[in-house]
C-alpha cells in the first residue's frame, strides 16, 4: 500500500514538474496594440480621458489589448487624422472635420450655430447626430462617440469686443464654417490648427480668435489673451471618434463586446472631460491678472445673431443641392441640443467625476 502511494505521489510530482516547465517555455501572448491619435494638448482633460479609456479597455480585456495614446497630432496633422485611420497609420482616433472642409459635408452641420449651452451638451448632441445619421463620409471606419468643448469664445489680445464693428481690422483665428462666420461678423479670419495658435498670439500675427475655454487653459493661450467675450450664438467643433474598419473586423468578438460596452460609458466620460476642461479653463483665466470676461449687451445680441443666420441658410441650401437631408440634420441637432440642455447633470457631478477618475 505504501509502495503504491509512493508511486502515485512520484507520478503527480513528475507531471506537475513537466507542466510547470512547459508553461514556462510557452511564449507570452502579445497584446493587440492599437494606436490612438488626437489633436488635443497632452495636458488637456480630453487627453487624460483617452488614457483613462485605454486603461479601462486593457483592464477589461485582461491585458489582451494595449492602446497607445498619441496627443497633439503626433502621428498625423489635424487635417489628416481621419485619413490616417482609414489608411492604417493610426488604428483609431478623434478627428475634427472642421480642419478638413470638403470631404465631410454632413458633419459640417455640427459646426453651425446651435442651442447647446455647454461642452457636455455639445458632446452628447454630437454623439447622437453621428450615431443616428451614420453619414456615408465616415463609412470607411466604425463610429464610437463624439466630444467637443462648449460654445467657442471671441478671445482677443488687447481689444474688448462687444459689437460686430469691434472686430473690424482684427485678424482672428478661425477654422471650418467659423471662417465664414468671422467674415459675417466683420473680422478677418486666419485659419490655423490649435497647435500653432500660441506662437501666432505671442508674435501678434493674429489679434485673437474663436477659441474654447478648454484650449485657453490647455494650450496656455490665456498668457496672451486679455479679453474673452461670450459669443451670442453657440458654435463649437465636435470631433468624431472612429476606428479603422478592418482593424475592428479583425478583433475577436469578445473584445469587440468590451469596446461596445466601454464606448457606451465613454459617451458620458468624454462629455464630462470636455465640460470639466471648460470649467477649469474659466478658473485658469480668472486667476490671471487683468483678464476680463465680457457679456454682449442685450441690445447688441440681435445684430450678432442676424449676421450669423445666413451660415445655416447657406449650409441647408448647398448641402440639399448635393442630395443630403441638410434641413433634417439641422432640425435633429437643435432637438438634441435642447434635450441635453435640459438633462445636463450639473457642474458639481462633472467635477466630482473628473476629480475622482482623471486626477488619480
Amino acid at each position: 500500500m505504501k509502495k503504491m502511494m509512493f508511486l502515485w505521489l512520484s507520478l503527480i510530482l513528475v507531471v506537475g514538474f513537466l507542466w510547470v516547465n512547459t508553461a514556462r517555455s510557452q511564449p507570452a501572448v502579445k497584446p493587440i496594440e492599437l494606436n490612438l491619435s488626437h489633436i488635443m494638448s497632452p495636458v488637456s482633460y480630453p487627453h487624460l480621458v483617452f488614457k483613462y479609456y485605454s486603461d479601462k479597455i486593457s483592464e477589461r480585456t485582461k491585458g489582451r489589448v494595449k492602446i497607445n495614446v498619441h496627443a497633439s497630432g503626433v502621428l498625423a496633422p489635424p487635417a489628416r487624422v481621419y485619413e490616417s485611420i482609414v489608411t492604417g497609420i493610426n488604428d483609431m482616433g478623434h478627428h475634427c472635420a472642421a480642419y478638413s472642409p470638403g470631404p465631410f459635408p454632413a458633419s459640417d452641420a455640427a459646426f453651425l450655430p446651435l442651442p447647446a449651452s455647454n461642452a457636455w451638451t455639445f458632446s452628447r448632441m454630437a454623439t447622437d447626430f453621428w450615431a443616428h445619421f451614420k453619414p456615408k463620409e465616415i463609412d470607411k471606419t466604425i463610429f464610437f462617440y463624439s466630444g467637443t468643448p462648449g460654445p467657442y469664445l471671441i478671445a482677443t489680445i488687447d481689444k474688448p469686443v462687444l459689437k460686430p464693428e469691434d472686430l473690424k481690422g482684427l485678424k482672428m483665428r478661425a477654422i471650418g464654417p467659423a471662417v465664414d462666420l468671422m467674415k459675417m461678423w466683420g473680422g478677418t479670419p486666419v485659419s490655423l490648427p490649435m497647435g500653432e495658435v500660441y506662437e501666432a498670439l505671442s508674435r501678434k500675427v493674429i489679434d485673437g480668435g474663436i477659441l474654447p475655454w478648454e484650449a485657453i487653459a490647455g494650450f496656455k493661450f490665456g498668457e496672451h489673451i486679455k479679453y474673452v467675450t461670450i459669443a451670442p450664438v453657440g458654435v463649437s467643433f465636435p470631433g468624431f471618434f472612429v476606428m479603422n474598419l478592418k482593424k475592428w473586423n479583425d478583433l475577436p468578438k469578445d473584445i469587440q463586446e468590451v469596446f461596445k460596452k466601454t464606448n457606451e460609458e465613454m459617451t458620458v466620460w468624454y462629455a464630462n472631460a470636455w465640460q470639466h476642461g471648460d470649467l477649469e479653463g474659466v478658473k485658469y483665466f480668472k486667476a490671471l491678472p487683468g483678464r476680463k470676461i465680457l457679456e454682449i449687451p442685450a441690445a447688441e445680441k440681435e445684430a450678432w445673431i442676424k449676421l450669423a443666420k445666413p451660415l445655416t441658410d447657406k449650409y441647408i441650401a448647398d448641402k440639399t443641392a448635393m442630395g443630403l437631408p441638410a434641413a433634417d440634420y439641422v432640425k435633429y441637432l437643435w432637438e438634441r441640443g435642447e434635450y441635453w440642455n435640459k438633462n445636463y447633470i450639473g457642474d458639481e457631478k462633472v467635477t466630482a467625476w473628473a476629480e475622482k477618475e482623471l486626477k488619480k
